[in-house]
């Protein structure tokens, strides 16, 4: 390599290649065109903008998670190298299309954008590379004619999908509230409006934005024949009422094809299943007005998927109780949850299933089935579902505090530090408060690091906007470091 050669602020501290061009860069690397001297070949190669040990470890997991992949839209990986003057990997080169160049079509930038202009960013989508296919779509929608409403709306969309996937909750529901008012101002359907709002409800609540949250989520519920209370009270007194009903109603139900229930009901379901769960930790008695609507709405439809789903949330709930004859019920709900997913085979629900065995396991103090089970979810969300990245993170949370319980902290020191780094990334307000509290606080503690405990749980706190559930397990934490 050239001596002094710097392309991007950063020199390429190997003789073996030499920088041709830069590429990109973006808010933790930079990506160069070189020459394999070795090779005799053109390649892409991957650096850090800075050796931190972090992003190092985030480096390294990248290639690791992708080296094995062979797939048409995915580059092939070639090689890691690591040492104590760059850490990098190197990847197949393809020539191609700027996505701008592409864009305009030789036009100027304010011109209507034709159906070709959006291959980049959908090819990436495709590719799973869930950043890279929304900075291609901000630049899609930088030349787009704003005139051009459905235009305008409909990327908006396919952008806020992006950073949903990648685990940007809060510029997901930003930009899905965006796309919600284009569609309305063009005259939309209510179905499509609601599904939009939902989605935008779903990502504050997904990154611990409750406020913002619940608040995009009461007209959704409203328009889907369900109205929450105003007051705490009026919650709880709904709660109550639920379960009532539900132990009345008790947990037969009928299998049903999915088509032939009301589409209404099915989209009730997946708002009430998905926004139960993410509030579960952050206010339990407005998750459990949701989670038992839930329930009841999957047993009297008899939608598989949902019923399974209903009768597994279940049984983590009675596990919390722990007597005999609670154990009993909780064996008799998996069973049920578990024969019905051998019906469908549906990976997600399967992956529930773990995590719940998980839950239930750590409710009953087995430690070590516990961490196996959640494990098992993890590696499923890992290699199925990458774009889920709260439900990733909440298995990750379980398998972790299970190792801390039985006291495995180097196997917890090599991980925890990445789960932290890569909330705090995402701006994850909910997952960077539960990597860093409760139980994994005491990773700290352990390693007789109570300055570091108590800074971790300040920081915590300091990030969280309101007083609830999720805000006491940093109090808690505090008060076992002083």
């Amino acid at each position: 390599m050239a001596e002094g050669l710097d392309l991007a602020g950063a020199p390429l501290a190997n003789d073996r290649f030499r920088p041709l061009a830069l590429l990109g860069r973006g808010s933790m690397g930079v990506v160069y065109r070189v020459h394999d001297t070795e090779t005799d070949a053109e390649v892409a190669l991957k650096t850090l903008h800075r050796r931190a040990p972090e992003e190092e470890l985030m480096l390294k997991q990248e290639f690791r998670s992708l080296a094995d992949i062979a797939h048409i839209n995915l580059v092939e990986l070639y090689e890691l190298f690591v040492d104590e003057r760059a850490c990098f990997f190197t990847m197949e080169f393809i020539e191609g299309t700027d996505a701008v160049f592409a864009a305009r079509g030789g036009r100027s930038a304010g011109a209507a954008l034709d159906a070709d202009a959006t291959e980049a960013a959908d090819r990436a989508a495709r590719a799973l590379a869930f950043d890279r296919a929304g900075d291609l779509y901000r630049r899609v929608l930088e030349l787009t004619d704003a005139a051009d409403g459905e235009a305008v709306a409909r990327l908006t969309a396919k952008l806020a999908e992006q950073l949903g996937n990648a685990g940007r909750g809060l510029q997901a529901a930003e930009a899905f509230e965006a796309a919600a008012r284009g569609w309305e101002g063009l005259g939309a359907g209510s179905d499509v409006l609601l599904g939009l709002k939902s989605k935008a409800a779903e990502q504050y609540l997904r990154v611990g934005r409750l406020e913002q949250g619940v608040a995009a989520l009461r007209p959704v519920l409203r328009g889907l024949g369900v109205d929450l209370p105003a007051s705490r009270a009026g919650t709880v007194a709904l709660a109550l009422r639920q379960r009532w009903q539900a132990w009345r109603r008790g947990r037969g139900f009928e299998l049903r094809p999915t088509d032939s229930v009301a589409p209404q009901v099915l989209q009730r379901l997946e708002v009430c299943w998905g926004s139960s769960m993410v509030i579960a930790a952050m206010d339990p008695v407005l998750a459990d007005v949701l989670c038992t609507r839930h329930m009841m709405d999957a047993l009297d439809s008899g939608v598989s998927t949902h019923s399974a789903r209903a009768l597994t949330h279940d049984a983590v709930t009675c596990a919390q109780f722990g007597s005999k004859m609670v154990r009993r019920r909780v064996e008799a709900l998996l069973a049920e949850a578990r024969a019905l997913n051998e019906r469908t085979h549906d990976p997600f629900d399967e992956a529930v299933y773990e995590t719940a065995l998980g839950g239930v396991f750590y409710q009953q103090t087995e430690w070590r089935k516990s961490h196996t089970h959640s494990e098992r979810a993890v590696a499923a969300m890992r290699e199925r579902f990458p774009w889920l990245s709260f439900e990733r993170a909440t298995f990750e949370c379980w398998s972790l505090t299970a190792l801390m319980q039985m006291g495995q902290l180097h196997r917890v020191a090599e991980r925890l530090p990445a789960c932290i780094a890569d909330a705090d990334e995402r701006d994850d307000l909910y997952s960077a408060i539960g990597f860093r509290t409760g139980m994994l606080n005491l990773f700290w503690l352990a390693r007789d690091d109570a300055a570091e405990a108590a800074a971790q749980i300040d920081l915590a706190m300091s990030r969280w906007p309101r007083e609830n559930l999720l805000h006491a397990r940093p109090r808690r934490a505090r008060r076992r470091c002083e």
